[in-house]
């Protein structure tokens, strides 16, 4: 919910595509607030949890990523040349409302529901 952005009217700039997808046979925009989240399908693996996005929370000495470009997970200690299939963000350091769950390789992640909702005041 920290990420996304309100689109409040029908035929918002850029959204056209979704709105001819969303709201047709009867279904109209509410000319409100509405965010939009994916409910994804995904296989998390072995993942490397960290809360500063540079070392491994279970193995502090250790960095979650192979290298600076930060493209590729570290190989899980005592499995090399295996590489961590899943990085988890948690709570405190730079993560500060939800635990997050970061998927490198898209062949894990399936998007299963795309959800519209409005928040409550």
């Amino acid at each position: 919910d920290q990420y996304t952005t309100p689109d409040s009217q029908y035929r918002s700039p850029g959204l056209e595509g979704l709105h001819d997808c969303l709201f047709r046979a009867g279904l109209r925009h509410p000319q409100t607030d509405l965010f939009y989240t994916f409910v994804c399908q995904a296989v998390t693996g072995v993942a490397v949890r960290t809360k500063d996005g540079h070392f491994d929370l279970d193995r502090p000495s250790q960095q979650v990523f192979a290298s600076a470009d930060k493209r590729e997970l570290a190989e899980i200690p005592g499995l090399a040349p295996l590489r961590f299939h899943s990085l988890v963000a948690e709570l405190g350091g730079k993560v500060r409302r939800f635990r997050e769950f970061v998927h490198f390789d898209s062949a894990r992640v399936c998007p299963k529901y795309l959800v519209a909702y409005r928040r409550l005041p």
